[in-house]
């Protein structure tokens, strides 16, 4: 039997979701199937990029079961309600010791909720005690730096508030081969060889309780998904439906490896793994992406060869940089390339992707999708594949009968998912029936391309001026962005009782220093007329009167996604802004503003 024979019928033996009870009863039923195949690629040591072990499905499923058994339940199956409680984990540096306690968790029929690393302790705290976080786990780096250094034990208490106190361990760093020797000599003394739970999980128990960002109240706030929500998403939506994928860039073959460079306690991360485990694939993790760098991603990926890849857009951007920076090393550049071309698809997803990057990778090989989505409701859509940085999508015919699009303005709906969507989160719904309002706003595009829709933005982005007429203000931002690389971020407002939009600029530090301020000036005013020609005669900009250039030593503020926080830029910059438009009404016709503090910071910077 052909190879391509097997890869087929591994496609086509994906069952519906209802056909497992939970995640782990799926991943028991893979484990069994692809025992040998590799299923995780992990460094052999922290921070090192060059050298990677590989656990098979059924050594990670030997080493979960007596972690399970063993070491871990004793202790949190006493303590937490599987019902109403969940098991806190303060992210882990190492991507392979997060999963084996994802796994762990799960095979106690807990729920997991994963603190991002990075969060802030406070916020992780009120995140922790609104879920009700029954015992905590904690890295060695949060044990260093927040535990009393003289504690002995690896066991301790957690003050979430001055009245709440929960138990928290030391999550230390297993050795993974002294484990799996541990594990499977106690494995093959076992009578029971069945599926180990200790608490009974069906398809409505909470899986996961994952941070989504603010970057409309500027907060972070979590989600609880069912297994029923994921498996939906995960099956049904992602792996049965061919019209969802567009024939696109994802994992379909038991052969295939992909890459992650994402962070494994984000809910991202979560589900392209198990989208992974599904069809028997098998995946190759970093330490935290704080310590990889393009290069090590590139390095890698020649060694390894991985078909697939999910980036988010900053790392695309970085990916550009880094190619940009060598363009000049053959070396690099040709081997990067060659990496770039050898993926049979990339998928990005979480913000916006600069058409600029989707360009300058394109150009190279690389076959990039979009995935629209959210944590509250899993990916309901990819890109169509010609429409790429167009921000043009097509549903699947699977979510659709659980969508309506509401008129919200001429040619302009807003999404809104039905209370009964299997693939929603638990008790998000915000209407009195249940329904989620997205607050995603799309524009009919079926007469260009049949069953597509064109993502406009959010209805908490939209500007309304004086005339009540409405600007979305999305796309201007997205484009001025892409017109020029020493543009970092960008933000258009309607000022109170305004009947124009204004725009505020910071500059790419690095980027701008190596130019005059009235160079500086002279490519903003450019991105922004490039950026006028794709708007309505409304929405357009006045270039130079309505923009203003944040000094090189001020930021935007931004929301926990990294996006830029609109409410707090009308709170901070309210008098840069009344000036803009107080300026205009006076008729201040000077092309080139003044700069002070850019003049400053210019000469400064070239002297240094």
């Amino acid at each position: 039997m052909s190879s391509n024979h097997c890869e087929q019928k591994d496609a086509a033996i994906v069952p519906t979701y209802t056909d497992y009870d939970s995640i782990i009863h799926a991943f028991q039923i893979m484990a069994a199937r692809h025992k040998d195949k590799p299923f995780i690629h992990y460094p052999s040591l922290p921070n090192n990029t060059s050298k990677f072990k590989t656990l098979t499905y059924g050594q990670f499923d030997i080493i979960t079961t007596y972690l399970a058994k063993k070491e871990w339940g004793p202790t949190l199956i006493p303590s937490v309600d599987p019902h109403t409680q969940c098991v806190g984990a303060i992210g882990h540096e190492s991507s392979i010791q997060s999963l084996l306690a994802l796994f762990t968790v799960w095979k106690l029929g807990l729920a997991y909720f994963p603190v991002v690393i990075g969060c802030e302790e406070l916020n992780a705290k009120r995140l922790l005690k609104r879920n009700n976080a029954a015992y905590v786990i904690a890295s060695t780096v949060y044990f260093k730096t927040h535990v009393d250094s003289s504690l002995v034990s690896d066991t301790t208490t957690l003050d979430l508030d001055k009245m709440t106190k929960v138990p928290m361990k030391h999550w230390k760093p297993y050795d993974i081969d002294q484990i799996l020797a541990v594990a499977t000599a106690y494995n093959e003394k076992e009578e029971e060889k069945q599926i180990f739970v200790s608490n009974k999980v069906d398809l409505d128990s909470i899986a996961l309780i994952t941070v989504t960002g603010g970057s409309t109240m500027g907060l972070s706030k979590t989600v609880s998904c069912t297994h029923r929500a994921m498996l939906f998403s995960l099956i049904d939506l992602s792996l049965n439906h061919e019209d969802q994928l567009n024939d696109g860039p994802m994992v379909k073959k038991s052969s295939d490896v992909w890459v992650s460079y994402w962070t494994v306690d984000r809910n991202g991360f979560i589900y392209l793994f198990l989208w992974s485990m599904m069809v028997g694939a098998s995946t190759l993790v970093f330490h935290h992406d704080p310590y990889v760098t393009p290069h090590d991603f590139f390095q890698v990926s020649k060694l390894y060869n991985p078909k697939w890849t999910f980036l988010i857009p900053r790392v695309l951007d970085l990916f550009v940089e880094y190619l940009q920076e060598n363009s000049s090393d053959n070396e690099i550049t040709s081997s990067a390339n060659r990496v770039l071309q050898d993926f049979e698809g990339c998928m990005t997803a979480s913000a916006p992707l600069r058409s600029s990057t989707a360009e300058f990778l394109t150009s190279r090989g690389l076959k990039l999708a979009s995935g629209y989505g959210a944590t509250e409701f899993g990916t309901l859509c990819t890109t169509h594949e010609s429409m790429l940085g167009e921000n043009i999508f097509k549903f699947s015919s699977l979510a659709l009968p659980y969508l309506t699009f509401e008129p919200f303005d001429e040619g302009i709906y807003h999404l809104i998912i039905r209370h009964d969507y299997p693939g929603l989160g638990v008790d998000i719904g915000n209407r009195p029936n249940g329904d989620y309002e997205t607050y995603d706003l799309w524009a009919d595009n079926h007469e260009q391309k049949p069953g597509t829709w064109t993502l406009i933005g959010r209805i908490n982005d939209v500007l309304t001026m004086e005339n009540g007429k409405k600007i979305y203000p999305t796309r201007t931002e997205l484009d001025i962005r892409c017109n020029d690389e020493i543009i970092h971020h960008c933000v258009v407002v309607v000022g109170d009782h305004q009947k124009c939009p204004a725009v505020l600029i910071q500059l790419k530090y690095e980027k701008a220093i190596h130019y005059s301020p009235t160079e500086m000036i002279t490519k903003v005013y450019k991105a922004v007329r490039r950026a006028n020609q794709r708007v309505p005669k409304h929405s357009v900009i006045d270039v130079p009167h309505m923009i203003y250039i944040l000094p090189l030593d001020k930021k935007l503020p931004l929301a926990s996604k990294g996006t830029v926080f609109r409410p707090g830029v009308i709170s901070e910059f309210h008098h840069e802004i009344n000036q803009l438009y107080y300026d205009s009404k006076n008729k201040i016709d000077d092309e080139v503003p003044d700069f002070t503090t850019v003049d400053e910071l210019s000469v400064k910077n070239s002297k240094d």
